[in-house]
C-alpha cells in the first residue's frame, strides 16, 4: 500500500506491499498504517527540534507551556505596528506605488492578525 506524502512522493505503507489492491478486507488494514505513518512521519524532525529546545529549556519544563506559548517564545508576539514599519521604512514616498503599498500590507496585517 502506498499514499502520496504532503510533498506529493509516493510512500509506501507497508514494506513490499507497494502494489497491492486496495479490497474491503485491506481497507482497515490500509487505514490503521495510514493513520499510523501520518501521526509519525515527521517525528525525526520533532526530536531534532526537541533536542534543541532542550539545550535552552529543560525538557520537563516544555510541558508547562501550551504550542501558542511555545509559539510566541520561539517567534516572539505575532503583531506589527504598521505606523512604527512607515515611520522606519525608507520607501519613496513620491511614487504612485507606496500609498498602495501601506493599504496592502495594513489589510493583510490585519486579516492576518484575526486569524
Amino acid at each position: 500500500f502506498s499514499y502520496p506524502d504532503v510533498a506529493g512522493e509516493e510512500i509506501e505503507i507497508i514494506e513490499g506491499k507497494c502494489d497491492a489492491s486496495m479490497t474491503a478486507s485491506t481497507a482497515a488494514k490500509f487505514s490503521r498504517h495510514l493513520l499510523q505513518n501520518r501521526l509519525n512521519f515527521d517525528s525525526v524532525q520533532l526530536q531534532a527540534l526537541r533536542r534543541g529546545l532542550s539545550t535552552v529549556v529543560p525538557v520537563e519544563l516544555l510541558r508547562l507551556w501550551s504550542w501558542q506559548d511555545l509559539r510566541e517564545r520561539i517567534c516572539g508576539v505575532m503583531e506589527v505596528d504598521v505606523e512604527s514599519l512607515k515611520r522606519h521604512a525608507s520607501a519613496c514616498s513620491a511614487s504612485g506605488h507606496s500609498s498602495k503599498w501601506w493599504r496592502d500590507t495594513r489589510y493583510w496585517i490585519c486579516t492576518f492578525s484575526n486569524n
